[in-house]
This record gives C-alpha cells, sequence and structure tokens, in this order.
C-alpha cells in the first residue's frame, strides 16, 4: 500500500511538474517569482553599445511591442556552443529564473545555458494551434471572466457564429478574431486590442442588421472594455 501510494505521489509530482511553466503573456503576474516562462522566440539583438554588452532575446513580436524578453549578457554567451541564432530564434522557447521587469514588460536574466530550451513539445502543435494557445493565455490573463463575455457578445452580433454565453477563450472565437482582423485590414495576431474594439464600434455604427437598442447596448460593452489596460 505504501509503495503504491509512493509511486502516485511521483506520478502526480512528475504530471504537475512538467506543466508547470507561464506563457509569455502570464509572466508579467509573477513579478518577482522564480518561474520558467514558454513562448515563441522572434528576435534576437546584440546591443553593443550597452553596458555588459547584452544580447536580448524577444518574445511573441519583435521590440518595442515584444511580450517578454530573454537577456544575455556578453560575459555568458561563451558557456553556449552553439550561436544562439541558430538554437533559438523563430523557435518555441523555455527560459528559466527570476521574472523582472523594464517598463511593464517582463524578462529574466540568463547566466546559465541550463536556463534555456527548446521546448520540444511545441512541434506537435500546428502554427493556428499554437498561436491560439498564446491567445487564449493572453485574454485569460488581461480580461476578466465577464469580460471575455463581453468580447464574444460583439463578435457574435458582428455575425460570427461562436458561444456568447461562455467565457472559454476557444479556437472558435480565435478564428473570429482573426476573421474579424483580415476583413478590416488590422494587424492579425489574434488579440483584442484598442484597436480591435474602435473598429468594431465602427461597423457596428454603420451596420444595417442592428436597431437603435441594440447598438446602444453594444456601445455600452465596447466604452466598459475600453476602459480596461489592454
Amino acid at each position: 500500500m505504501k509503495l503504491k501510494l509512493f509511486l502516485l505521489f511521483n506520478l502526480i509530482y512528475f504530471i504537475t511538474f512538467i506543466n508547470a511553466y507561464l506563457s509569455t503573456y502570464e509572466a508579467a503576474n509573477h513579478i518577482g517569482k522564480v518561474d520558467e516562462v514558454c513562448g515563441f522566440c522572434v528576435s534576437i539583438t546584440y546591443e553593443k553599445d550597452k553596458k555588459g554588452n547584452p544580447v536580448v532575446l524577444d518574445f511573441e513580436k519583435k521590440y518595442p511591442e515584444h511580450v517578454f524578453s530573454a537577456i544575455i549578457y556578453e560575459y555568458n554567451l561563451k558557456k553556449f556552443n552553439k550561436p544562439l541564432d541558430e538554437m533559438f530564434l523563430k523557435k518555441p522557447v523555455c527560459v528559466k529564473g527570476e521574472i523582472n521587469a523594464i517598463k511593464g514588460i517582463p524578462f529574466i536574466i540568463i547566466s546559465e545555458p541550463a536556463q534555456i530550451r527548446v521546448m520540444e513539445r511545441y512541434k506537435v502543435d500546428s502554427d493556428e494551434i499554437y498561436l491560439w494557445k498564446q491567445c487564449r493565455d493572453y485574454h485569460n490573463t488581461w480580461f476578466k471572466s465577464k469580460d471575455r463575455i463581453k468580447l464574444k457578445i460583439l463578435l457574435k452580433a458582428l455575425g460570427y457564429d461562436i458561444d456568447e454565453k461562455s467565457d472559454v477563450w476557444d479556437i472558435e472565437t480565435h478564428r473570429a478574431v482573426i476573421d474579424f482582423q483580415k476583413k478590416n485590414k488590422l494587424p492579425v495576431d489574434g488579440l483584442v486590442k484598442r484597436k480591435v474594439l474602435f473598429e468594431m464600434e465602427n461597423i457596428i455604427n454603420k451596420s444595417k442588421n442592428l436597431d437603435y437598442r441594440q447598438k446602444n447596448d453594444l456601445y455600452y460593452i465596447i466604452q466598459s472594455l475600453l476602459k480596461r489596460k489592454i
């Protein structure tokens, strides 16, 4: 019996451990903590004009719209046996260490190669699924449950077939946002930010399928969302 309990405990610990990481969008809520952050490395910049000649790995978007950064100072580069671009650029990467922030953008300083790795498990995901997971984490982090429902009500009113009664940021909701951005020539990143809300308001205003009361209700929703820091 004790052996079974021991094995069960270790199995639970192992499962918890392999899933115990943060997305880059969640990192901002864990400043000052030691954790592992995983996301997509989009650029690597060698800043020769700054003290320590740091190398900066930016995640999800390039500077200055980056979501998260990893910083390696020049004196630690010799510890890596391959060029950083070859190892990490345009790949899903996990970084472990103390999470700090510069102007609200979280970062981790890397002093040892063991702190950074390519996230092999992400290779099974398609590009769409990977982006959806990142967008899901973003909306779950920056929007409360009731606000996610408001976003889905707006998308439903704009003609998208989604379940507006659920706060779950599912793949259908993600596809609706992507489609809306493409049709309205907005940056296609799957994230509902101010430009997306302003464009929604513009389209609702021009809509002939909505009456005055419906438009008024949707305006109220948009204004309440614009008060949030997004």
